[in-house]
C-alpha cells in the first residue's frame, strides 16, 4: 500500500505540475505581449525624461530679446519734449515749422502687440535741401521709435506762380505725419 499510495500520490503531483505548465505556457505570448508594452512605455519615459539640451540658452535669448524691445521702445516719452525737439530741429536747420494737429496719446495693435501712440502733423517751409535735411535728422534723432507716416513735398511758386526749380534751394512746403511710438502703460 505504501507503493500504491507513492505512485497514487506521484502521478497525482505529475497531473498537477502538468497543468501548471500548460497555463505557464499557454501565457508565454501574453507575456512577452506585457514585456514588450513595458518595453516601450519606458522607452517613451526616458524620451520624455531626457531635458532640452538648449532650454537655457533659448531662454537666455528670449530674456535679451524683451529686454532690448524695452530698450528700443521706451516706456515714456513726453509729447512735451517731442514737440520741443521738432522746433528746436527747425530752428536749427533754419525752416519754419507750424504744428497742424497734435493728437493725445492712445494705443494701437500691431500685430499681437499693443503700443501707445503719439501723433503730430506739422507744415515745414523752406528750401528742398534743409527740408530734405529736417527729416532725415527727425527720423534718425532722439527718438528711435518716431516713424514719418506721410510725407508731401510741393514746390512753392511764390507770388509770380512759376515754378521755378533751383536744386536744392528750391523753395518747398512739405507736410510730415509723425508717429511716436512707445510701450503701454503698466507694461514696465
Amino acid at each position: 500500500m505504501n507503493k500504491v499510495a507513492i505512485i497514487l500520490i506521484s502521478v497525482i503531483l505529475l497531473l498537477v505540475y502538468g497543468i501548471l505548465a500548460m497555463d505557464y505556457i499557454k501565457q508565454g505570448p501574453e507575456q512577452e505581449r506585457l514585456l514588450s508594452e513595458i518595453e516601450e512605455v519606458d522607452q517613451s519615459r526616458e524620451a520624455l525624461l531626457e531635458p532640452a539640451t538648449d532650454v537655457y540658452e533659448r531662454l537666455a535669448a528670449l530674456e535679451a530679446a524683451l529686454t532690448a524691445e524695452y530698450v528700443v521702445i521706451p516706456t515714456e516719452i513726453s509729447s512735451s519734449n517731442v514737440i520741443d525737439t521738432i522746433f528746436s530741429l527747425a530752428q536749427e536747420i533754419g525752416v519754419k515749422v507750424v504744428p497742424l494737429i497734435t493728437q493725445q496719446w492712445s494705443e494701437e495693435h500691431i500685430g499681437e502687440n499693443t503700443y501707445r501712440v503719439f501723433r503730430i502733423d506739422v507744415k515745414i517751409e523752406g528750401s528742398l535741401s534743409q527740408v530734405r535735411d529736417y527729416v532725415s535728422r527727425i527720423e534718425s534723432g532722439e527718438f528711435n521709435t518716431l516713424v514719418v507716416e506721410r510725407l508731401i513735398i510741393t514746390v512753392d511758386y511764390g507770388e509770380d506762380e512759376e515754378e521755378v526749380y533751383a536744386g536744392g534751394a528750391t523753395p518747398v512746403e512739405a507736410m510730415l505725419d509723425l508717429a511716436i511710438f512707445a510701450q503701454p502703460q503698466g507694461d514696465q
